[in-house]
């Protein structure tokens, strides 16, 4: 009912007692999603919007094709954005920083056929750290006289460590071949060169092609370099075994 005195349409109040229907909200969700995806379809280059039946002809599916390869972009490039955004793996640098000094529970002198055949075995204790060191006995030759194929320093690490490298100081005069041997037994059969120098003297660093795990650690020489004496004997101070443990 209307009244039109005024010259203007005028809406009759509802009957007493009947509430005027509330207006629904109209649905944000779907609203936004059918917002959002015709601005990623209007973004695509060569999207045209579809115009009556004839919308299915080569160019309307040609902008459908563009429009879903826009979509399909931005998707990819959140997906990119949100893997960016997640921490980077550790750098070879930061894994090199682990690296850190191994301390072996014991130090023993040892010969070809094990810690009873060792060189000087009351000196081995000195040869880690800043100790004064450890020496063999001394030869006729650089070859020990003929008398053994080698002599060394055996360290005991208490457990399989993973090591990379060790470090030795040996006296100034060069002309020491010796190798860096691994095991899990103190046996020179199962103790495997790992790292090697030749004609060495002063400081040595012996690295291992790559980390390998192992309870003893041998420092075996081969070859013996010259004395003052005009003899031939090894000498070994500031033993340093390397690993991250």
């Amino acid at each position: 009912m209307h009244d039109t005195r005024d010259g203007r349409a005028v809406r009759a109040a509802s009957p007493a007692g009947e509430p005027e229907p509330e207006r629904q909200p109209a649905p944000v969700r779907t609203l936004r999603g059918r917002v959002a995806m015709r601005k990623l379809r209007e973004r695509a280059p060569g999207w045209k919007p579809a115009r009556g039946p004839h919308s299915a002809g080569p160019r309307g599916r040609a902008g459908r094709r563009l429009g879903a390869a826009a979509i399909v972009a931005a998707l990819l490039g959140t997906a990119g954005w949100l893997l960016a955004d997640r921490p980077a793996a550790p750098s070879h640098r930061a894994a090199a920083a682990q690296i850190r000094s191994l301390r072996p529970v014991r130090e023993a002198a040892f010969g070809p056929r094990g810690e009873g055949d060792g060189d000087n075995p009351a000196l081995a204790r000195l040869a880690v750290g800043r100790a004064a060191g450890w020496h063999s006995h001394w030869y006729t030759t650089a070859a020990f006289g003929n008398l053994k194929p080698g002599t060394g320093l055996l360290l005991d690490m208490g457990h399989s460590v993973t090591i990379t490298s060790a470090e030795v100081r040996l006296g100034s005069v060069p002309g020491a071949d010796l190798q860096l041997r691994l095991g899990g037994m103190p046996m020179l059969a199962d103790l495997l060169p790992v790292a090697r120098a030749g004609n060495a003297g002063g400081e040595v660093r012996l690295k291992l092609a790559r980390p390998a795990r192992a309870r003893y650690v041998l420092i075996w020489f081969t070859r013996l370099p010259p004395d003052s004496a005009g003899t031939f004997r090894a000498s070994v101070s500031g033993v340093r075994v390397y690993g991250p443990g």
